[in-house]
């Protein structure tokens, strides 16, 4: 696609989906107010919910259908349900709920349609959701519309898998058989949190350096190891003491962070876990395949959802194990004997014409964040950019491939809290959750991300107001116009 010939969404009101179609992996929060109203469950804003990030908030669709399930399969007991793709996945699930409640759960397929629901008691369903959201192991709308419209597709989906897998070792340099799909970005994170099991002691922890988006501490957290959360300059020395006093599984990062956009020295890190026997994992979804992290990470895990799908209609993951790693052939045996493609058809249909355009796409968001950025360098009411060109330069640039670039996040600190929501109020640009879409996103990353834990976020040195830009294919005068013009309104 050519970047000149897309169209980005409108700003679209309370509520409404982003983009405008019945799949939107976003939903429109165009004011602060309707934010906070978000998090803490207002009605005004809930119903007016037409959309979601699918590991959220529940798609309407995927509510039709557990109203359907709990009628056929539901009893007095057992009042709440959720729906997944298969057996396996149901059957975590339900095992999640006893572990954490004590209570009997039960497990029921739903034929001719071959998924399979959970059944749990009303009030365990925080727990369910916990499963649901922090997993990723969900059903999707699009097969959940499929089966309440009686639309029995055919699942043919090796060609498109074969066609992405043929594009992510394109972008990783790793061989394709060291590349699994997933159904959601969260999925690998969790499916190699339980490999861990097998690779160590369950009474060896884990450890987060920086602070991470949220469910990847949540995993770490509620499945079962405990971590350690380092979040400081002196991150090495931290890293090391706890090294040397006792057995670590593996630290998770990013690369570079979201929302803060720093980037670790991995040579340094690599080299210490090395000695230690402890596994790097990198989240590298924002970097966006600019970086090339094949001399020092173990594993890297992507949510495709973002750049590489771009369209925002679609979620998906990816574990890339790197063929250079002293563990590679142990992770390997471990995911082939869990492994399984719940990706629906449909939904893999998508990504693999969404990503067609990735590398002509992601080259245009580059080069016009570098411009946004340099017009915000230059005005007075913005106090301090985060960018990875600006934040820890020298290590992102120690990674950064020949032709990459610094990506398309970005965030802004402004005077106060006051200040950010009124310009935030004031900006015409789409707003919700979610980033790497075609069209520019903006969201208070803390209010949404964090909004029960802010003020241990600002102890960590991250302000709550902090507003994160995601940019799009739109031309980027508009954005900087958008943007120049929300800036008036703070004086």
């Amino acid at each position: 696609m050519n970047h000149k010939d897309y169209i980005p969404p409108k700003r679209r009101g309370l509520g409404e989906p982003l983009p405008n179609t019945k799949h939107a992996v976003s939903v429109s929060l165009p004011t602060w107010k309707d934010v906070i109203g978000y998090e803490e469950n207002e009605p005004r804003v809930i119903e007016a919910l037409q959309a979601g990030y699918p590991r959220f908030t529940f798609h309407p669709t995927i509510k039709k259908l557990f109203a359907v399930l709990l009628k056929k399969f539901g009893d007095p007991i057992t009042q709440g349900c959720l729906a997944f793709p298969s057996r396996r996945s149901a059957k975590l699930c339900k095992d999640y709920i006893e572990d954490k409640t004590g209570n009997i759960c039960h497990i029921h397929k739903y034929e001719p349609h071959g998924i399979y629901t959970t059944l749990f008691r009303k009030e365990d369903f925080s727990h369910a959701k916990d499963f649901w959201q922090h997993t990723g192991l969900i059903l999707s709308s699009r097969q959940a519309e499929d089966i309440l419209e009686n639309n029995y597709v055919i699942d043919d989906k090796e060609t498109s898998h074969s066609q992405i897998i043929q594009r992510l070792s394109h972008l990783s340099q790793q061989p394709e058989e060291n590349i699994y799909l997933y159904a959601s970005g969260m999925t690998p994170i969790y499916e190699i949190h339980k490999a861990l099991d097998e690779l160590y002691p369950k009474d060896c922890k884990t450890i987060q350096l920086g602070f991470p988006y949220v469910d990847t501490l949540k995993i770490q957290e509620k499945f079962g190891r405990g971590c350690h959360l380092v979040n400081s300059e002196d991150y090495i020395g931290d890293i090391r003491t706890i090294l040397e006093t006792e057995k670590i599984a593996a630290l998770f990062c990013e690369i570079p962070s979201n929302p803060e956009l720093k980037t670790i020295d991995v040579k340094k890190l690599s080299e210490l876990l090395t000695a230690h026997d402890v596994l790097l994992i990198i989240d590298d979804t924002v970097s966006a395949w600019q970086v090339d992290l094949n001399d020092y990470a173990d594993l890297c895990i992507t949510s495709l959802t973002k750049y590489f799908s771009g369209y925002g209609d679609v979620l998906a993951g990816s574990l890339i194990i790197n063929n250079q790693s002293k563990y590679c052939q142990r992770v390997k045996n471990l995911i082939n004997a869990s492994y399984e493609n719940t990706f629906y058809g449909r939904d893999i249909d998508c990504l693999s014409a969404n990503s067609i355009d990735f590398s002509d796409r992601m080259k245009y968001i580059n080069q016009s964040t570098e411009i946004i950025i340099e017009y915000l360098l230059k005005d007075s009411s913005v106090e301090k950019v985060l960018y990875p060109e600006l934040v820890c330069k020298s290590e992102y640039d120690a990674i950064k491939k020949p032709n990459g670039g610094y990506g398309g996040l970005f965030s802004i600190i402004l005077k106060d809290l006051q200040t950010a929501q009124i310009f935030y109020d004031n900006l015409s640009l789409c707003k919700g959750p979610s980033l790497g879409t075609n069209f520019t996103l903006v969201c208070p990353y803390i209010f949404l991300a964090h909004y029960n834990e802010m003020s241990d976020i600002e102890k960590h040195g991250i302000p709550r107001h902090l507003i994160r830009f995601s940019i799009g294919l739109e031309p980027t005068q508009d954005i900087i116009e958008d943007i120049e013009n929300a800036l008036s309104f703070i004086g």
